[in-house]
């Protein structure tokens, strides 16, 4: 016997014109019949999760616009806005991130307002779905960064990374457009240019991206321990059961380098999986002109992001702000991209989203040992859908359901999938 997980999104069917907003409601069912089989599975989640949730903030629009407009506003270089928080903010920040993973809101909000941030819920109108952003106080900012949580995403291991949105031209830009196309859990934000502050980190190796060649200053994230972006990438790393951090750079291209220098943030072998490598393939096949660089195999390629705090830590450094990585997990990936084919306009930014989904997209059947439970896939769900070989089940993925504790079927046998609506 084998038991099937399975996970739904209804987002790629609103696009589809098979399923309308209205239609779109606090619970739905789903009907699996194979033969005289009647399973019906529910929806984990509240659509309007307001009506489950204490909130101090509440607003909707379009999340991508809200992003652009926090990343337009965002201090620039040399202006010394950036404030690096204190041991006791950075342990307090950490609860709140704590908080906000068991979706107790109320205590997050609380602890996010005695660090001068606030919590907002956000409902994005174009889709219905709701995420938690966190976002400095307009009055007295310490601009860390804004941080935005998806609490039913489909992608749940996949964590997006923006730490030079000024600098690295289109990035932050970038990293919101892919954080929403893909459905990942999670996407961090830079709060100010890397060259805001004219103070330099103790963190190792130099840069002369704020002038000539110097050490790293205190506001460039990607290059100091002492951040509630590292607090946040740490945490993230440690709760999230095989996650992957996909860190979106920047770099000026001449034409004896490949389009995008891709690494692990080490020039090692990556243990297990080598999806940095996938990836690449599925950028090239998605633009034939486009030419990837993978720094474990050319090492000789510049651009490693060896000295990347949030590369080291996921890669087993002893110490991220000056010890090297002790080994490449495969877990991190630290992408060096060329302006005009990834980063110039929303119509290259999909290119990424496109790569991303068709990598981190499947769910195996293990015929002994899978729960039943929630698990992410990508895919295109019809209103109708055979599988006919259940050890592999690819679906568009989005928000979870979970398949009631019994349902089985035979190996090889096909399971007929309908959508229905239920009401309230």
């Amino acid at each position: 016997m084998i038991r099937l997980g399975l996970i739904i999104i209804l987002m790629g069917m609103i696009s589809q014109g098979l399923w309308t907003q209205q239609d779109t409601i606090a619970k739905n069912k789903i009907k699996i019949m194979k033969k005289h089989l009647l399973i019906t599975v529910f929806f984990l989640f509240c659509l309007t999760i307001s009506t489950c949730y204490s909130q101090s903030l509440i607003e909707s629009g379009e999340l991508y616009q809200k992003l652009n407009g926090i990343i337009n506003a965002m201090p620039g270089s040399g202006g010394n806005n950036y404030v690096e928080p204190n041991i006791t903010e950075m342990s307090t920040w950490e609860q709140m991130l704590e908080s906000l993973w068991e979706k107790d809101f109320t205590t997050a909000t609380s602890l996010a307002s005695q660090l001068n941030y606030d919590l907002i819920e956000f409902t994005d109108d174009t889709y219905g779905e709701v995420y938690y952003v966190l976002q400095t106080k307009a009055i007295n900012g310490n601009y860390w960064g804004t941080y935005v949580f998806n609490p039913y995403s489909c992608q749940t291991n996949l964590v997006i990374q923006s730490p030079h949105p000024k600098y690295d031209s289109n990035t932050g830009k970038q990293g919101a457009s892919v954080f929403e196309n893909v459905g990942a859990a999670f996407f961090m934000l830079a709060g100010t240019h890397r060259c805001n502050s004219p103070t330099f980190t103790s963190c190792s190796g130099t840069t002369s991206s704020c002038g000539n060649s110097e050490a790293y200053r205190i506001s460039d994230m990607a290059h100091n321990v002492n951040s509630i972006f590292q607090i946040t990438h740490q945490f993230l790393y440690d709760k999230i059961p095989d996650v992957y951090t996909i860190q979106l750079h920047g770099f000026s291209w001449n034409s004896s380098l490949p389009h995008i220098i891709m690494s692990n943030g080490t020039s090692m072998q990556p243990i297990g999986e080598d999806k940095l490598s996938e990836l690449g393939m599925a950028l090239s096949n998605i633009d034939t002109s486009l030419l990837h660089g993978l720094e474990h195999i050319t090492p000789s390629l510049p651009l490693s992001g060896s000295t990347n705090t949030q590369g080291r830590y996921t890669n087993g450094s002893a110490n991220p702000c000056t010890v090297s990585a002790a080994f490449n997990s495969g877990r991190f990936f630290h992408l060096e991209q060329e302006y005009s084919k990834l980063r110039a306009s929303s119509d290259q930014w999909i290119k990424m989203s496109m790569a991303l989904n068709q990598v981190f997209r499947n769910v195996d059947i293990d015929e002994t040992s899978l729960e039943t439970g929630c698990y992410s896939a990508k895919d295109t769900l019809t209103s109708s859908t055979t599988i006919a070989n259940p050890e592999i089940v690819n679906m568009e993925a989005g928000s979870c359901i979970k398949l009631q504790a019994g349902f089985e079927t035979m190996q090889g046998a096909d399971v007929m999938i309908q959508i229905d609506s239920c009401g309230l």
